[in-house]
């Protein structure tokens, strides 16, 4: 009797400590050397100096049949979709703030996972400041409030859900990235399609991730 426990969804318990056990994992990290070590670990192992690897596959085309294509992979189609995927993975092309290669913001996005949660990465099409026309945007899950929130128009702990709880969009906090001052009472809509929201999920129809350190 004396073991209290809290009932509902995943998200109540999420709405009131995300913000806390987020705080304090970041503590953690940066005056905890087993914390430290794990994050290390993880970057070293998951993502490597080279980054999460592609594997060109493309087949020949089959002059036979219309869009169809042939049992026999087409190197030559490979070998140059490896090197446009090689340069734009490089540092000033990959992200919008050019300071990072593919690799290297994979390691913040898994390190950001495991500290924060979760982690979110915009999409962003038609960029202006490369020869690719897209680049992806690192965003904190700072970002995604979990007091934002509208019944009326289905919007939870900042997300825009369908009929079928699917993510339409996600309302994102307005922040100067290098005061790290955050704008809780102006938010900006991302199609759901332009942004990805990643944490691992515990229970079903769970809208953010614990810090993995919270236990």
């Amino acid at each position: 009797s004396d073991w209290v426990t809290q009932q509902g969804g995943a998200d109540r318990a999420l709405k009131n400590d995300l913000v806390a056990l987020r705080d304090r994992a970041r503590d953690l990290e940066r005056n905890d050397g087993y914390a430290e070590s794990l994050f290390i670990e993880l970057e070293s192992n998951i993502i490597g100096p080279k980054g999460i690897q592609m594997k060109p596959l493309a087949r020949k085309a089959d002059a036979r049949a219309s869009g169809g294509t042939l049992n026999k992979v087409d190197a030559s189609a490979c070998e140059k979709i490896a090197q446009g995927w090689e340069d734009f993975s490089k540092r000033g092309n990959f992200d919008v703030t050019k300071q990072f290669s593919r690799a290297s913001f994979e390691r913040i996005a898994i390190r950001s996972v495991a500290r924060d949660g979760g982690f979110l990465v915009r999409l962003v099409e038609a960029f202006p400041n490369n020869d690719y026309k897209f680049a992806v945007q690192g965003l904190e899950s700072d970002a995604l409030n979990p007091r934002t929130n509208d019944t009326a128009k289905r919007i939870h702990m900042g997300i825009e859900y369908d009929e079928w709880d699917a993510a339409l969009a996600y309302h994102l906090q307005k922040i100067d990235q290098k005061s790290m001052n955050w704008n809780t009472a102006e938010t900006f809509r991302v199609p759901a399609e332009n942004l990805l929201n990643i944490f691992i999920s515990k229970r079903i129809n769970q809208s953010q991730g614990f810090s993995w350190l919270a236990p």
